[in-house]
């Protein structure tokens, strides 16, 4: 796995006419609210409608164990795979992954039980795609960090709502479950018209809900209530606005066909548009049954309070308004639906009162009881007496039996096939320019460092093989390939400067930039062992490097230059570290840091690294490159 980031603006072969600035979205676009101060259980992030307007790409490469390499835009959006089955026989493992510095070849480091290869694709797509990928890429990022921004406003919801559900469960399941199956709305109604209640219905008033209880429960729905209403009107109402905003870009970019038109479809584009406006309209139906709901559960808990205290033989408080006639027609309507129309084959399903119409919005099935059918309004009606606009695919389309919860479902199912174009239009561009063969009989761990060089005439590569063999490749955008073999052979008899070093073997490798390849070193004496740490300038391992025949199957076994490192090796560069049991080194020549891991991960050394501007092409590492500020940490 790693990242790799576009080091240019735009390539040359890119259009100049997307070269403009991004879309300051802050213009239309909210700040999406808090949900902190909403609901005490909800995860406290910091959302934004819009993310930093980006002008370069980065590229996160996974190789898989499975023999396939993927490619995703900022980590997010899929951009291309390749399947390396298709090309190697046999049990192989991917040791790397890397793409070029214009984004036109892939580099696969694969192991095999025979050898070790590096497997070069070329892609003339995607170079030609960055400006129009990263603003895909831009748009997709701001409509998923939307998405889980109303997946956690969802989940607000849900909880409030299964408050609603736990008060119920606990006061009125009983009774239901004691009834037969659908007598609970007649027993209500008959209570409600001749104001008798059945001995069940008495005794489930008297005893079970009670005066205290009834008020408890009334007071514990009307708040959860008014949190999901909190939940609905500005978050939720915020997010879709700002998502039907994303896809709507989007949807314009769909139908510039000579930039965007392999990217994004815009059929699937206008299909999630379309899904889009259905959740907002799901949600104001939502908003609109809430209001209804607490109106009728205030009508309902008000009356029969009254019930009970008449059943107690107490007299009605004065502070207690009577019910009107409108309200009791509300009150005879929400009793008349109090039986719940689950399948009455499912017999071992818990019996509920069915009083809970927003719960239904919240499942992930269709709505068992849908709303109140309203008189027709003037726009209903001009689209019922015109079919040819009413079926436009600008006019959004209601979905009245559908629950928020499957709309929800379905946008983001509909968001992922919007942005699988990417993925098949450039990955089925890669082709298998080369194969390179570096040595056999892989037996031992490899390591491997890669870098683009930033005028982006190449890349720098390098793979310890073994203790012993470090191999430096050079492939140039001419397609040329150098390659330059070292190994620690017999030290030099004359030199009496290595006396000071032991037998020296490889450990670990990494590009500090591409100036300097970082080693770390095994130092073993006849008494002890230690550890080294150079800095080798990478002029002089290009220069060494001698080119190589390119053909489809390159074998690198046997070609290039053999040289002693200890002849390439000035003790200026290396620094000479206390213990044997380093293991890994990790350099960063941007941040100027380096750091020294030990083999049992405990023990870590960083270092900071002082590099002086230099106006000469070589170096001298005595003087600009020193390891200083040593902090060891121990865990």
């Amino acid at each position: 796995m790693c990242w790799t980031q576009q080091h240019q603006k735009a390539p040359s072969g890119s259009d100049p006419d997307l070269e403009v600035e991004p879309d300051d979205d802050s213009v239309f676009l909210p700040r999406l609210p808090s949900l902190s101060s909403v609901t005490p259980t909800s995860k406290k992030k910091e959302y934004v409608s819009r993310t930093e307007a980006k002008t370069s790409l980065n590229f996160l490469i996974v190789g898989l164990r499975t023999g396939s390499v993927h490619m995703s835009v900022f980590g997010m959006l899929p951009c291309g795979s390749v399947q390396l089955a298709k090309h190697i026989k046999g049990e192989f493992r991917v040791i790397d992954s890397r793409v070029s510095a214009d984004f036109g070849f892939l580099h696969v480091t694969v192991a095999t039980r025979e050898a070790l290869h590096v497997m070069i694709f070329e892609n003339s797509t995607l170079p030609l795609l960055l400006d129009s990928l990263l603003r895909v890429a831009t748009k997709h990022g701001q409509i998923l960090t939307t998405m889980s921004y109303i997946d956690d406003v969802l989940m607000g919801i849900t909880e409030a709502w299964e408050t609603v559900l736990l008060e119920m469960d606990n006061k009125l399941t009983g009774y239901a479950n004691l009834c037969p199956r659908g007598s609970v709305s007649a027993d209500f109604l008959e209570l409600l018209v001749l104001g008798t209640p059945t001995p069940t219905l008495e005794s489930f008033l008297r005893r079970e809900l009670t005066e205290k209880g009834l008020k408890k429960l009334g007071n514990s729905i009307e708040m959860s209530y008014s949190t999901i209403q909190k939940l609905l009107v500005q978050p939720l109402d915020t997010a879709i606005m700002v998502v039907c905003y994303h896809l709507n870009s989007i949807r314009g970019m769909s139908r510039d066909k000579y930039h965007f038109g392999g990217l994004v479809m815009e059929n699937a584009v206008t299909e999630v548009c379309h899904l889009a406006g259905q959740f907002m309209m799901k949600a104001f139906e939502l908003q609109q049954t809430i209001d209804q709901s607490t109106r009728d559960y205030k009508i309902f808990f008000r009356w029969l309070y009254v019930v009970i205290i008449r059943l107690m033989d107490e007299t009605v408080p004065d502070d207690v308004a009577s019910i009107t006639q409108q309200e009791i027609n509300y009150l005879a309507e929400f009793l008349s639906n109090l039986d719940s129309e689950e399948d009455a084959e499912d017999v071992q399903s818990e019996r509920k009162f069915n009083l809970e119409r927003v719960g239904q919005y919240l499942e992930d099935k269709e709505l068992i009881v849908l709303p109140k059918k309203c008189p027709m309004s003037q726009w209903a009606k001009f689209l019922e007496e015109n079919p040819a606009l009413r079926d436009c695919e600008s006019i959004y389309n209601h979905d009245k039996k559908a629950s928020l919860v499957q709309i929800h479902n379905k946008l983001r199912q509909g968001i992922d096939r919007v942005f699988r174009q990417p993925e098949s239009v450039i990955g089925q561009n890669y082709k298998l320019r080369n194969v390179i063969q570096l040595a056999e009989n892989m037996d031992n761990p490899v390591h491997s460092t890669h870098i683009s060089l930033s005028d982006s005439t190449g890349d720098l590569f390098a793979f310890l093989v073994s203790e012993n063999l470090l191999i430096f490749l050079e492939a140039n955008r001419g397609h040329s390939i150098k390659c330059l073999r070292l190994e620690f052979q017999t030290k030099p008899y004359f030199e009496s400067k290595y006396g000071q070093f032991g037998d020296l073997s490889f450990r670990h490798l990494q590009f500090y930039s591409e100036n300097i390849l970082s080693l770390l070193l095994n130092n073993r004496t006849d008494s002890e062992c230690g550890g080294c740490f150079v800095q080798m300038p990478v002029a002089i391992l290009r220069q060494k490097a001698s080119p190589v025949d390119v053909s489809e199957f390159i074998d690198l076994t046997a070609a290039g230059n053999v040289m002693n490192l200890y002849n390439l090796l000035d003790v200026n560069y290396v620094k000479v570290i206390d213990g044997c049991d380093w293991d890994i080194i990790a350099v960063s020549g941007n941040r100027k840091v380096t750091s020294i891991l030990s083999e049992n991960g405990k023990k870590i050394k960083v270092y900071e690294t002082e590099a002086a501007e230099e106006d000469e092409d070589e170096m001298d590492l005595s003087q600009n490159t020193n390891l200083d500020n040593s902090k060891e940490s121990n865990h």
